[in-house]
């Protein structure tokens, strides 16, 4: 049975006219219930740059969707200051939180993410239990609510191409939505980084090193460097740090990664199951 407990949700109830299906159990129901009802209590609001706990792509459990608004709720709940979402292009160019170049691992849909629009997917694909995708439009509502600093990915493998105009939408919606100073851009490619930079002097980048040597040169190509534990040490950080780059340290779901990253003096972790971690810091 899932433990009753009541996650802080987005500011705008979702419509509730279409009867929804049966709950799984008595958890999932008050679950619902508080999304109805929009009576889940507020995230509480961290100061804008606050990347300490990072929750990747929300805090998804079994019968939540990565990426989607109530795991990144679930994140905040369990005490993270920010999350990392995934930013991809739909077939009208628009952007929505999705991981995967396809459908069919975490959606009820399947084919690639750039074969469809917008309205499609509203229309025809969902997490589980029903689950919207969200849009960054959402995201960012979301986010401003309630205070959440921001970790967006670029992806860009298996979809669409990115254009500079597409970059340029993006950071100007993130800067009227008053989230400028709440976002960090993250791509493990530098031309990437370098147009989100040319869209706005103001915008905030991370590269995503995939190893220490990159990592040495991502610091100066971004304003922050993203390094997994397995290459941190106390040295490296310090070394990043000392060229002026803000550290985080990924570490995903092993409490192995989570001790060797508080060895290397990590101020910025990025985990995959923020109440797991939550459970482990207080054992």
């Amino acid at each position: 049975m899932l433990p009753r407990r009541r996650f802080p949700m987005p500011w705008r109830a979702p419509r509730c006219s279409v009867r929804p299906r049966r709950a799984a159990s008595l958890g999932t129901a008050l679950f619902l219930a508080a999304l109805c009802l929009g009576q889940a209590p507020a995230a509480r609001a961290a100061e804008p740059g606050d990347y300490r706990l990072v929750g990747h792509r929300g805090d998804a459990a079994s019968w939540q969707t990565e990426n989607t608004i109530p795991a990144l709720a679930r994140a905040l709940h369990f005490g993270a200051s920010a999350v990392e979402v995934d930013l991809r292009l739909t077939a009208d160019r628009r952007v929505v939180l999705m991981h995967d170049a396809t459908l069919d691992r975490t959606t009820t849909c399947s084919g690639p993410v750039a074969a469809r629009t917008v309205r499609s997917l509203r229309e025809h694909c969902t997490g589980v239990r029903g689950t919207p995708i969200p849009t960054l439009r959402g995201l960012l509502e979301w986010a401003s609510h309630h205070e959440a600093n921001l970790l967006m990915e670029i992806k860009t493998r298996g979809g669409l191409q990115w254009r500079v105009r597409d970059f340029r939408v993006v950071t100007t919606m993130v800067r009227r939505a008053g989230m400028a100073d709440r976002v960090r851009y993250l791509s493990r490619r530098p031309v990437v980084l370098r147009r989100i930079e040319l869209a706005s002097r103001h915008n905030h980048t991370q590269y995503l090193a995939p190893g220490w040597r990159l990592a040495l040169r991502g610091a100066g190509i971004a304003d922050g460097v993203n390094l997994h534990a397995s290459q941190a040490t106390r040295a490296r950080v310090r070394l990043l740090r000392a060229r002026g780059a803000q550290v985080l340290i990924r570490s995903s779901t092993n409490p192995v990664w989570w001790q060797r990253a508080h060895a290397a003096g990590a101020r910025g972790l990025v985990v995959g199951d923020v109440a797991a971690y939550a459970a482990w810091r207080r054992r």
